[in-house]
């Protein structure tokens, strides 16, 4: 996701909850606490009326994609909804509803556990740490709108990779489906294969215990060799499990290589985020030119985004003329964007160097074929750049259409706050971001020239479709 040079934290709430805690056991029953404390209706509907308020007041580009009447009745309905008291984490999901249909995917919602020595997004459901809930055990693998078994980690050995889960404690793998598409995150316009794709990369199972709260024993119906069969899943200790990472997104490096003489040179942006990228973009762009290297595979794949200038500085080594990347819109009037604006002369630099046009590199620019491998894990710049190359002649895009909007976004700096009651923390851009030029439809991603899709048997055995296809056409054979 986009990040800049500072982060707004505008509403504060009491941390002496937090102060001094000894241990991270201790720490841990704190939070279980706190995740297990009820909040009266009353409370959960002034949650809902802070989130609205800040909305309205703060972000540029709240009814995009949402007319002003759909957006408060959805509000509206959400809050003569609630009822009976929730935890917090209950209330996230239907507030999470409300907000993915604003069409933002830079808008989150979460838990905050920044008090925990090394905290993992697993301790913000309590659970004893040391087993494993059974919805963890099962990775499954969203294709087709069907449940696919990916690995299990379970003792049932008799359930193999390919097996179709048909329920889930009586629920269908359908509805499932459906409400952690609307209730786990945000997505740009009307994008879904961000969402798709960040629970294929392994979110699904967490996801799915924060949607619906799956206790020490959870029964799945399964299809199997033709055969539909009921298996009961239990809890089992952690000790010897090794699971495998499924979220390539976990792995950040940036690296380029060259394979020898006539390889292409493949540079692997792993996010916009590296402290000495400008010397790491012009290593790799010298080494490509003293090699004589004829085609270059950028690979943008499960990249969340980063920092701007980070993105204009290999933008630079792509084009021979000025050109603009990206540029920044007005804050909306009276927001608190909009103060800082006009009283802050720090900010109204920052923000006028990233709306300027990007120079071309001064050595070392690559004029010949490239090919930029995306899929829908390509957020925020990491979908500013392909949209902004799509269409030359000497580009190609390939994979999947990027989660991050191809028109751009809203984000550079964010207003972000504790609710009052429920201690979610809530987080939303403050500046528009507009990519020139932009050929995808209002409210989608960039679209591939080549597109793959991947099946279940693609992933069990580790293919790079993309990858593949750049390699076969160019008439490249790895070594």
């Amino acid at each position: 996701m986009i990040k800049y040079t500072a982060v707004l934290l505008l509403l504060l709430w009491n941390s002496l909850l937090y102060a001094q805690q000894p241990n991270r056991t201790e720490q841990q029953q704190v939070l279980y606490q706190l995740l297990a404390a009820q909040h009266a209706p009353a409370d959960l509907k002034a949650d809902v009326d802070t989130v609205y308020r800040v909305l309205n007041q703060n972000h540029p580009n709240l009814y995009a994609y949402i007319s002003p009447e759909k957006l408060k009745q959805k509000f509206d309905s959400l809050k003569f909804g609630l009822t009976t008291p929730l935890t917090s984490l209950q209330f996230r999901s239907p507030l999470m509803a409300v907000l993915s249909q604003i069409g933002d995917g830079h808008i989150e919602l979460t838990q905050d556990i920044s008090f925990i020595d090394g905290q993992e997004a697993a301790d913000v459901a309590p659970y004893n740490e040391d087993y494993v809930r059974p919805i963890m055990q099962l990775r499954l693998k969203i294709i087709d709108n069907r449940l696919l078994l990916y690995k299990n980690y379970s003792r049932d050995t008799t359930i193999r990779p390919g097996a179709e889960i048909l329920s889930i404690d009586g629920r269908p793998a359908s509805e499932i489906i459906r409400k952690l598409l609307s209730t786990y995150m945000t997505s740009d316009g009307y994008n879904t294969t961000y969402k798709y794709q960040l629970l294929n990369n392994g979110q699904f199972c967490n996801a799915a215990r924060m949607a619906f709260d799956y206790g020490d024993t959870v029964r799945y119906l399964i299809r199997q060799d033709g055969k539909t069969t009921g298996h009961r899943i239990t809890r089992r200790p952690e000790a010897g499990l090794a699971f495998e990472n499924e979220d390539p997104s976990k792995n950040f490096d940036d690296e380029f290589r060259i394979n020898g003489p006539g390889a292409p040179m493949v540079l692997t942006v792993g996010r916009f985020a590296k402290n000495d990228q400008d010397q790491f973009y012009r290593s790799a762009f010298k080494a490509a030119a003293q090699q004589k290297v004829g085609t270059l595979i950028i690979d943008l794949r499960n990249n969340p985004g980063g920092d701007l200038d980070h993105l204009k500085k290999l933008y630079a080594f792509l084009i021979d003329t000025p050109s603009y990347l990206i540029r920044i819109g007005a804050s909306k009037p009276g927001s608190v964007m909009d103060s800082l604006m006009k009283h802050d002369a720090g900010y109204r630099r920052a923000v006028a160097d990233l709306d300027k046009p990007v120079l071309p590199a001064d050595s070392f620019g690559f004029r010949d074929k490239i090919y930029v491998l995306i899929n829908g894990a390509s957020f925020s710049a990491a979908s500013m750049l392909p949209a902004r190359l799509k269409g030359l002649k000497n580009v190609t895009l390939v994979g999947s259409e990027t989660g991050g909007g191809s028109h751009g976004g809203t984000a550079v700096y964010y207003y972000t706050g504790m609710l009052k009651h429920t201690k979610l923390k809530f987080r939303q851009g403050l500046l528009p971001i507009v990519v020139p030029g932009s050929q995808s439809a209002k409210g989608r991603g960039v679209m591939p020239d080549e597109e793959t899709r991947y099946q279940l048997s693609d992933y069990l055995d580790k293919k790079d479709l993309e990858m593949e296809w750049v390699f076969r056409e160019i008439g490249y054979q790895p070594k």
